[in-house]
């Protein structure tokens, strides 16, 4: 990380702390402090470079450690103060960035879940319609009448599937019955919404023909 390159100055406590100090003690005072700042605890030597000699009123300011360094402490604790703020305010930030990045994160992987749903969502009715389509030709093809047939494929596709499975079991049964040379099968439309293979199934189940309505006989 890289070094923190202000702190605190408070000109008020500054001034009454150096009211009796001359020039040049303000001076080396202030450069002690930066140093301090800079580099941490400070050797005699480096003391000494800066101000020439140990001046007894400047060295007040300091305390020495056990290992004989010289720190300020009101300086020591104000660069603490600033630095636990400025990792507040990093961690925070941090917080909230992730924060943010996780709920975009969350919405990406939820608009990916909810695309993908509405794939197969997509690509199941396309099955459903191409497989209830097939199953209209195939109940077409056997269907001895063929009239309407875009009517008839709009209510065939209408029907449930346990209707349509009916429709395809029982119809060839159905299409194979002729009781009379002049009777004709009802129109497609005519058989699909009247459900004539429930018809049909009773007169399987019951082993007879199918029921023939008197209107049957001349239906076009």
């Amino acid at each position: 990380m890289a070094k923190d390159p202000a702190f605190l100055f408070y000109t008020g406590d500054f001034s009454t702390g150096t009211q009796f100090f001359s020039n040049e003690q303000v001076g080396i005072y202030l450069r002690l402090l930066m140093a301090q700042h800079q580099h941490g605890r400070l050797t005699e030597k480096q003391v000494i470079i800066i101000s020439k000699t140990l001046d007894n009123e400047v060295m007040r300011k300091f305390t020495i450690d056990t290992e004989g360094l010289y720190y300020n402490e009101r300086l020591e604790s104000e660069v603490e103060k600033r630095k636990a703020f400025s990792d507040s305010r990093r961690n925070n930030k941090l917080g909230k960035t992730k924060e943010v990045k996780n709920k975009s994160k969350s919405y990406v992987n939820h608009m990916e879940d909810e695309n993908k749903n509405k794939d197969i969502i997509k690509k199941e009715k396309k099955e459903r319609d191409e497989f209830l389509i097939s199953q209209f030709e195939i109940f077409w093809n056997l269907y001895p009448k063929k009239v309407e047939k875009k009517k008839a494929q709009a209510i065939f596709l209408s029907l449930t599937i346990e209707e349509i499975k009916k429709i395809i079991q029982t119809v060839p049964n159905f299409a194979r019955f002729k009781p009379f040379p002049t009777y004709s099968h009802p129109n497609p439309t005519t058989y699909l919404n009247g459900k004539r293979w429930e018809d049909e199934l009773k007169q399987e189940n019951n082993t007879h023909q199918p029921i023939i309505t008197t209107h049957e006989f001349n239906e076009e």
